[in-house]
């Protein structure tokens, strides 16, 4: 089985409007398999338009939200049978608080990893790739650790906002390996984010990673 336990997976779509061609996304899974309700992905709302409309969590202007997809996934990988998924649509594209400047192409993210207890191996850790900090890259073609920090900080208020709106522990879940064939899962405790912009990795591993504080996740 791809995955330990049923769960429900949020992904987050948003656009670029002068790039339209193209759709970024990311996601996090929760602990339970409940199918969601209509009621469930509303709730959502709030704790992304709060993270997008941060100034400090410096997302860029031109990244707008455009809408959340909730599903109950099974152990297979596929909707929990007789589910279905439940998404909440912004009917006016919801713009981040950042600067509308520097414009990166949207496959350009800023990678955030979610921390758990584990310390190594399966499920020790998660990544989400959000817009590219609306800063100005330094000499060193890096984002500051300060800046880096303010994003961890207002990503894991959301996820703990978005615990609570679905009553569900944010989780890291690993596929079942050669030696596990169940897979492993564990809670997020945290979130650091790279200051290196995620790029290609031949582009980037000329530019060295590093990651600001950890930025605790209850």
């Amino acid at each position: 089985m791809p995955f330990p336990f049923p769960h429900r997976l949020l992904t987050i779509h948003w656009v670029n409007p002068t790039q339209p061609d193209e759709t970024g996304q990311t996601g996090l899974r929760f602990g339970d398999g409940t199918p969601p309700t209509q009621a469930d992905v509303d709730a959502c709302r709030v704790p992304l338009e709060t993270l997008w409309g941060n100034p400090a969590a410096l997302i860029p202007n031109g990244y707008k939200l455009a809408f959340l997809r909730l599903a109950a996934i099974a152990e297979d990988g596929r909707y929990v049978p007789g589910s279905f998924a439940k998404d909440f649509v912004w009917t006016t594209l919801y713009p981040g608080a950042g600067a509308a400047t520097p414009i990166f192409p949207i496959q350009t993210a800023c990678a955030s990893t979610l921390v758990t207890a584990l310390p190594r191996g399966q499920a020790s850790k998660g990544r989400m790739f959000l817009p590219p900090l609306a800063a100005v890259l330094g000499d060193d073609y890096r984002w500051t650790t300060a800046q880096a920090n303010a994003r961890s900080a207002g990503l894991a208020t959301c996820i703990n906002s978005l615990q609570t709106a679905l009553g569900a522990q944010a989780q890291v879940y690993s596929k079942g390996t050669v030696r596990s064939s169940v897979g492993l899962r564990a809670e997020i405790t945290g979130v650091k984010t790279g200051i290196r912009p995620d790029v290609q990795r031949r582009r980037g591993r000329e530019v060295a990673e590093g990651y600001g504080s950890t930025s605790a996740v209850t």
